[in-house]
């Protein structure tokens, strides 16, 4: 509170002269205005610094003085709150916001309730970002006297789309309603044609509790939306496996492949210095049918995924390990069908280990003490002992979203951008090599996805050491080059996990 504070104190009162601060606080349905009174008051002006900086008057606390509210509006300088009594129209929302030359409207639900520094957390955001067109922030969810913190992550558009994880009591610019023409409310509905108006880089998140909501509303926001992605073409991918002496792991892989894939590819096999016999034999039968590229090098996961690729036919790489087997028909379409997408670089698929616990579901980005980055939910139980998915925290596991990289054990990315980039950094020979290439591509403005609708099983590195979390100690001259590299991208953090979430807990 001292720091949002000594901000004001500092930096906002530089801005009062200007249209940042002229903010609307709309609660919109409150139509048993008697009803939500005393919550308005305490939460919204009693309990407000900054609003008390600005010197706004405690509301009236009776239905009938209720009525009179939008004729006293200009009695409270810079703060308005509006009352949606059934009667307000668009044109009226906009003529009152003109009048004022007020540049934000603060959607509030009518059972949200404030701490006592949101209005200041809100102001602070938009002077220090005043291109903003939608904030909003974490919040807590009360029940039963209790208090449970959620954790959101910055905008992530493909994660929206199923998972309506920002509030509704949300900061929204008045560009943003012109262009949905119509009276703002805070409700699923009209979040969603906001967030369709903006840009991922116009909506802002605060990492820091603004309000705290119901169970319901909770459950609300958490709640699943299928969204169906189709596949547009049957274009070529080229499927790249390295191996090494497992011939029963490269067999149910391939195997695998051919019962479960629609999609047109081709395979390469790149084969690091087999030795066994029954390997070698299984090798000359698939080079009957498929390309089988020897490498004699020691095993290098770059040089080797960069020599396939120069020699693949496929609008697509499918980079796949050979101790992954697919279970479900459409897994590649469905990964093509997110990559194929003009802004998608990098898609990763969902994997679980034989006995059903969670293997992949995106990695995230944490501090160099502790380890540079994770799994998300390596471990956790896939399926609930009813046989329903596994939803994870906020449905991410269960959704489409957004991540900073994903592994390198099945990831499809388009030839053209593998080519742009120049395939794999060469001089992260086994290590760091796939999270590097997804920071790549993202830094060349494409996403990088994790979908859950493509789940194979991941024997994980069988053919190699396994280890349980990505070790900086596993390739020490990787990590350390990775590191060097990427030092500014991990101080400032995975935006798509909120920092506040501790690496134990997933």
């Amino acid at each position: 509170m001292n720091g949002l504070y000594r901000f004001y104190r500092n930096h906002i009162k530089r801005y009062i002269p200007r249209r940042v601060l002229n903010v609307i606080l709309s609660v919109f349905g409150v139509h048993g205005f008697a009803n939500e009174q005393k919550h308005i008051d305490q939460s919204f002006v009693v309990r407000q610094p900054y609003a008390s900086c600005l010197r706004v008057r405690k509301f009236f606390s009776t239905r009938r003085l209720a009525r009179q509210l939008l004729t006293r509006v200009t009695l409270m300088p810079n703060i308005f709150v509006l009352i949606d009594d059934g009667k307000l129209t668009y044109q009226a929302l906009m003529q009152k916001m003109e009048n004022m030359h007020s540049d934000y409207v603060l959607l509030v639900n009518p059972s949200d309730h404030f701490f006592s520094d949101t209005l200041l957390q809100y102001t602070a955001a938009v002077c220090e970002n005043p291109d903003a067109k939608i904030v909003y922030g974490d919040y807590v969810v009360r029940s039963a006297g209790r208090m449970t913190a959620v954790y959101l992550p910055h905008f992530s558009p493909y994660y929206f789309q199923q998972i309506r994880y920002i509030p509704h009591t949300a900061l929204i610019h008045i560009s943003v309603i012109r262009a949905c023409q119509r009276l703002p409310q805070a409700n699923e509905e009209f979040m969603t044609e906001a967030i369709a108006q903006c840009q991922t880089k116009d909506v802002l998140h605060i990492p820091a509790f603004l309000t705290s909501i119901s169970p319901a509303a909770y459950q609300l926001l958490n709640a699943v939306r299928p969204v169906v992605y189709t596949l547009q073409s049957n274009a070529l991918v080229s499927i790249i496996i390295p191996t090494k002496d497992h011939p029963e792991l490269l067999r149910a892989c391939i195997e695998s492949i051919a019962r479960y894939t629609k999609q047109r590819y081709e395979i390469l096999i790149v084969n690091n210095q087999s030795e066994r016999p029954e390997m070698l034999k299984y090798l000359a039968e698939l080079r009957t049918q498929h390309t089988v590229i020897d490498y004699s090098q020691p095993f290098d996961y770059a040089a080797m995924n960069n020599l396939a690729a120069s020699q693949a036919n496929g609008a697509y790489l499918l980079l796949l390990n050979d101790d992954i087997v697919a279970t479900d028909d459409g897994w590649l379409e469905q990964m093509v069908a997110l990559g194929s997408q003009s802004k998608v670089g990098v898609v990763g698929a969902k994997l679980v280990y034989p006995n059903g616990a969670i293997q992949h579901a995106g990695l995230c980005l944490t501090s160099i003490n502790n380890g540079v980055t994770y799994y998300w939910h390596k471990y956790l139980r896939s399926r609930r002992k009813d046989g329903s998915l596994e939803p994870g925290y906020l449905s991410s596991v269960v959704a489409v979203r957004e991540v900073a990289a994903v592994t390198g054990a099945c990831l499809l990315i388009k030839k053209q951008l593998f080519d742009e980039l120049n395939g794999f950094d060469s001089e992260l020979h086994i290590g760091y090599n796939d999270v590097d290439l997804c920071l790549r591509a993202r830094e060349l403005g494409y996403s990088v996805l994790y979908t859950p609708y493509a789940e194979l099983i991941h024997h994980e590195s069988m053919t190699r050491k396994a280890s349980a979390q990505v070790s900086m100690m596993q390739h020490p001259e990787d990590s350390a080059r990775f590191i060097h590299k990427w030092r500014h991208v991990l101080e400032k953090g995975d935006p798509y996990v909120n920092s506040k979430l501790s690496i134990k807990q997933f």
